[in-house]
């Protein structure tokens, strides 16, 4: 491993270049933590990239895993480019998703073939496996230890985003196919899903940190107002109706969605009741943040505050950005709303990681052009970490955060302020921190090969090859052009596969 020596700065001595760029910025998303979206569909890299994979005398793979996480599992999407007969112009595209567990071993779990936006999500009532063909989302619920459909739907949505409520009960998504994003709430047990402020045109919303309660933010048709409310799914048992009303709604006038937003962009107390809502104001054009009181409905306004939205540890500091100030970070007091304005030894547009345990946050560049900094918020504090790179792949291990740039392993401790490059020799794609195991998911870059890491003495503790002709546990390209009727028994798809 090569230690690299940071730079500490005080701010007070930092000058900055201000300018506007117009991109997006705000805390990176790709956190492949768990209960996030389970997406697994990529683009695969060019063949030439690839080399043929040792051992395998049949054909070059073309492929590699894009990874989710679950608390008990890590699942990886090897999607593979079958020539016939190894050198055949003819191709067959074939997708199978493993279930990939480091005590356990990796299954072949089920074959996705022809299916896009494939989606794998580990609810309390199994696996919810999505995936969009024909025009229609499917689903299928799948017992998780016998593998066995337990249920499945074929209707005509196209979800977009998903987010699992704390308790892994219920899925937030976001449909596709109207003139918004109307929100739809499934319920992994029937399949049903629920319809969220259908009257509305632009829909965000966020679970809060602990509660199956979602905040959402649903805009009318002129997109110069909306109402925030307050959904409560909690304690609702089989049978139960869904709610039909919010615990609240307020509404606010003259506020414009962000356009550089997304419903994940909404900001969540991690131990106290606020929620915070970055919009532009309809007047100005300048950002905003409704910062809401979950318990009341009381909302405050912060002007001069972009999202994405984190909050410290301790619930006290909302931290965001200002799109007209590049390398800047905004700070917000959420009793007194007093904005402190820090900017940040980086030219970039700012991009950024919090801490679990300190009030440290790791801001990169979006376009990864600049270098890292850690930014002690108690402290008033820089760390230029002498490392270009990007957040577009990383994980959260307490403090350590793990990121992926460029085929480089960096393990990064913001608490004691430095950064590693980890030798591997060999190159990385994608890591994940599977929580229950406490390993770190590597896959190879350039070849279908699992790898789990020990975090703490950095030895390979498993690894196993990903082999695209193994018969996956459940095979569904029987019926990937079939549309699935509510009335067509779940044992007659069992019988077919």
């Amino acid at each position: 491993m090569t230690r690299i020596t940071p730079v500490l700065i005080g701010l007070s001595a930092v000058a900055v270049l201000g300018f506007s760029l117009g991109c997006v910025g705000g805390a990176s998303l790709d956190s492949n933590e768990a209960g996030n979206d389970g997406w697994l569909d990529y683009t695969p890299p060019a063949a030439s990239e690839i080399p043929a994979l040792e051992g395998d005398g049949r054909c070059d793979w073309l492929g590699r895993p894009y990874v989710s996480v679950s608390t008990e599992r890590v699942y990886a999407l090897l999607n593979s480019d079958l020539q016939q007969d190894c050198g055949s112009s003819e191709t067959i595209d074939r997708k199978v998703v493993y279930a990939i567990h480091p005590d356990v071993g990796a299954q072949a779990l089920v074959d996705v073939s022809g299916r896009e936006d494939v989606r794998l999500l580990d609810t309390s009532e199994g696996l919810l496996l999505m995936g969009e063909s024909s025009g229609f989302e499917h689903l299928w619920r799948i017992d998780h230890e016998t593998l066995e459909i337990l249920d499945n739907d074929a209707q005509e949505v196209r979800y977009w985003g998903t987010r699992t409520s704390p308790s892994r009960r219920w899925v937030a998504a976001g449909d596709n196919t109207g003139p918004g994003l109307d929100l739809h709430i499934i319920d992994p047990r029937s399949l049903d899903g629920f319809q969220l402020s259908p009257d509305a045109a632009w829909t965000e919303a966020q679970w809060l940190e602990d509660e199956d309660q979602v905040a959402t933010i649903a805009f009318d048709g002129s997109l110069n107002s909306a109402r925030l409310e307050l959904w409560d799914l909690r304690g609702i048992d089989d049978g139960a109706d869904l709610p039909n009303a919010p615990v609240y709604s307020v509404q606010i006038d003259e506020i414009q969605p962000n356009i550089f937003g997304s419903y994940t962009w909404i900001g969540v107390d991690p131990v106290g009741p606020y929620v915070a809502y970055p919009v532009w104001d309809s007047g100005t054009g300048q950002p905003v943040v409704l910062l809401q009181d979950s318990t009341d409905g009381s909302t405050r306004r912060v002007n001069g505050v972009d999202g994405p939205l984190r909050f410290t540890p301790d619930g006290s500091t909302l931290v965001g950005w200002n799109i007209n100030y590049p390398g800047r970070i905004e700070l917000v007091d959420v009793v007194s709303l007093e904005v402190r304005t820090v900017d940040l030894p980086m030219e970039g547009m700012v991009e950024f990681v919090m801490g679990y345990g300190g009030n440290q946050l790791l801001v990169a560049d979006v376009f990864g052009n600049d270098e890292l900094v850690i930014y002690d918020l108690d402290l008033d504090e820089s760390i230029v970490l002498p490392v270009v790179a990007s957040l577009e792949q990383f994980a959260q291990r307490q403090d350590q955060v793990w990121m992926v740039d460029e085929e480089r392993l960096f393990e990064v401790d913001l608490g004691e302020g430095v950064i590693e490059e980890i030798d591997l020799g060999w190159s990385p794609r994608h890591v994940v921190w599977a929580p229950v195991s406490d390993m770190l998911y590597l896959d190879d870059a350039h070849a279908p090969r699992a790898r789990f890491m020990d975090p703490e003495t950095l030895e390979i503790s498993w690894e196993v090859v990903l082999d695209p002709n193994v018969v996956p546990a459940i095979d569904l390209s029987v019926d990937r052009a079939l549309i699935i009727e509510d009335s067509q028994p779940v044992t007659a798809l069992a019988s077919r596969l």
